[in-house]
C-alpha cells in the first residue's frame, strides 16, 4: 500500500497515510512509506529516513540503504556525513550501495 500511495499526486489524505505507515512496527513497511514519502518530495522523510539509519534493528542494513537513496532523492545535506559512515562501516551491502551512489552521483556527494 505504501508504495501505491506514493504513485498518487501530492496531496493531503496520501501524505497523512504514508506518515502513518513510516510509524508502523515493520521495518519494511515503515521503509516502503518513508521511500514513498520522498519520492513525492515530502520534507519530512529526511528526518524518518535519519531515525531509520539510528534504530537498533534486525534489517539495519536494508533500512540504512533506503535511508541513503531518499536522502539522495531529497538532495539532502545529510548524505554526505551518512555515506562516510556506511563506506567505514562493517555491513558489506550497504558499503557497496553507499560506492554505487557516490559512483553514480559523480562525486555530487562528497564524503569526508
Amino acid at each position: 500500500m505504501a508504495v501505491e500511495l506514493g504513485r498518487l499526486p501530492r496531496g493531503d489524505e496520501a501524505e497523512g497515510l504514508l506518515l502513518a505507515l513510516a510509524d508502523d512496527d515493520d521495518e519494511y513497511v515503515r521503509r516502503r512509506a518513508i521511500r514513498s514519502l520522498a519520492s513525492l518530495g515530502v520534507q519530512a522523510a529526511e528526518a524518518l529516513a535519519c531515525c531509520e539509519w539510528q534504530r537498533a534493528d534486525e534489517n539495519q542494513e536494508w533500512a540504512r540503504m533506503s535511508a541513503l537513496e531518499c536522502l539522495r532523492e531529497l538532495k539532502s545535506p545529510r548524505l554526505a556525513a551518512l555515506l562516510a559512515d556506511a563506506l567505514q562501516g562493517s555491513l558489506p551491502h550497504l558499503r557497496q550501495y553507499a560506492q554505487r551512489l557516490r559512483e553514480q552521483d559523480g562525486g555530487t556527494a562528497e564524503v569526508g
